[in-house]
């Protein structure tokens, strides 16, 4: 077909897939011991219970990059998790921020991505806002590493654990029962396999310290990415949360591990939970637009999606790569067929020019392949191919199979020399096509369909674009 391509300025596919064209997205996620990807449960069976027990996932606008850490839903509004899984993570040579807008709670058996990156069956609710305990650091071996997720949407009818306030200096000889997502088995440098199922494993409670308890690795261990998954252990037929997994005490897994003791905390729990809830009345940022802010602080960000295709890639382009936020405010703000617009052409650019480093031949690559996609991000007025309805210095050319538009013309005219091949604009004037004749190179010659369409003594001869009628 001979073809132009369209002029069309494409976010980065960069900046849009963090985790998946342009990085190992494990290579960047946070780890129980600060030094390995995340990994879960050694020798845990799998789990299709504990259901307010969920993944903390990745969602990028055009990509679902999987599970990160896990979390316990402890209110309707709240999930529990550890510090480290919402701060910044450095792990060889590249650092991983979660923030609240490009962070999930899933709620089902099995939180690997699908088909390509995308979202795997269950259900998923919003972060809204992140609180992590004051005197965490990070250092000192993660101690105070503790915090809580705001979901921006209740989580209604999925079970919820309480979490426990009582002493339980007096379970060292017992054991907790533990949920996570992540490995099956150790490789034993931080890596694994069958990461991303949801599993479980009772394992004993070694030795209790004031802000920590301690678990030996028998025939089952916590490991990385079970970071921020609950101990849970029963009182009097009701199921408590007691710890939250924070540090793995070797890269194997095979020498134990440190949970946050979560009674130690209960005041900071309580007190986050009750009186900072995110009000936008004080906190503008917590919604997508001002206009989103109800009368009772709470968010109402469907007022703010407005944003077609076009508009959630133009919004993006000033945004710096590394600046997810940025990028994901943008898409939130589309409306529902621009979001699905835009995720069908950063899709087909993932699958169809993903590999490709530079920007003009990436952007060559997805308008040759993804010319469908285009089409429907970046609609044109159509217009009359035999000429007449573009303006002075446009042409009206194929923007896809089944539709045309405008394009920037360099207004050669009837018989004239052309270049087929040109990128950046037609050579030919409104109602002309540039076509190679064989000894004469290439010439500027009139649209047709039918001989009426031609001047005298000039006749209809032969179809240009073989797959159009």
């Amino acid at each position: 077909m001979n073809t132009m391509n369209r002029t069309v300025t494409l976010a980065s596919i960069c900046a849009l897939l963090f985790a998946v064209s342009c990085q190992n997205p494990q290579d960047a996620l946070p780890s129980g011991h600060g030094a390995s990807p995340p990994a879960a449960i050694i020798n845990g069976a799998v789990e299709s219970s504990w259901e307010g027990v969920g993944a903390l996932t990745l969602h990028y606008p055009s990509a679902y990059a999987g599970p990160f850490c896990t979390g316990t839903l402890i209110d309707e509004h709240w999930v529990l998790t550890a510090a480290h899984c919402l701060t910044p993570h450095a792990s060889g040579g590249v650092t991983f921020e979660p923030t609240a807008a490009t962070t999930k709670f899933y709620v089902g058996p099995d939180a690997r991505p699908v088909n390509n990156y995308k979202e795997p069956s269950g259900r998923f609710y919003q972060a809204g806002a992140f609180f992590t305990h004051y005197a965490y650091t990070g250092d000192n071996g993660n101690y105070n590493d503790i915090g809580l997720i705001y979901l921006s949407e209740p989580a209604t009818d999925v079970e919820t654990y309480p979490y426990n306030t009582a002493t339980i200096s007096y379970l060292g000889s017992e054991s907790a029962l533990y949920v996570g997502y992540g490995v099956f088995a150790s490789d034993g440098s931080g890596g694994g396999t069958g990461s991303g199922v949801k599993r479980s494993a009772t394992i004993p409670i070694d030795s209790v310290e004031m802000s920590r308890y301690y678990t030996q690795a028998a025939a089952s261990a916590v490991c990385f990415g079970d970071s921020g998954g609950p101990g849970l252990y029963e009182y009097n037929g009701q199921w408590r949360v007691i710890g939250v997994n924070s540090v793995t005490l070797n890269a194997s897994c095979a020498e134990g591990s440190a949970q946050t003791r979560v009674s130690a905390y209960g005041p900071w729990i309580s007190g986050t939970m009750d009186g900072k809830a995110p009000d936008c009345r004080d906190d503008a940022s917590f919604c997508l637009c001002d206009d989103a802010c109800r009368s009772d602080g709470t968010c109402d960000n469907g007022v703010c999606q407005t944003l077609s295709c076009r508009e959630i890639n133009d919004c993006m382009g000033p945004c710096a790569p590394e600046d997810t936020t940025c990028v994901n405010d943008c898409f939130l703000r589309g409306t529902d067929d621009g979001q699905d617009q835009f995720r069908s052409l950063q899709s087909c650019a993932i699958d169809k020019c993903g590999s490709i480093a530079d920007p003009d031949a990436q952007n060559t690559c997805i308008i040759d392949n993804c010319s469908d996609e285009v089409a429907a991000c970046f609609p044109l007025d159509p217009c009359d191919i035999l000429g007449g309805e573009c303006d002075p210095g446009e042409a009206c050319w194929y923007a896809s199979l089944s539709s045309t538009g405008c394009f920037p013309s360099n207004e050669k005219r009837q018989g004239e020399e052309c270049d087929p091949a040109l990128d950046t604009s037609l050579d030919c004037d409104d109602g002309l096509a540039c076509v190679t004749t064989g000894a004469d190179g290439s010439i500027c010659l009139e649209f047709c369909f039918s001989n009426d369409d031609c001047e005298a003594d000039w006749e209809c001869y032969s179809p240009i674009f073989t797959d159009i009628d």
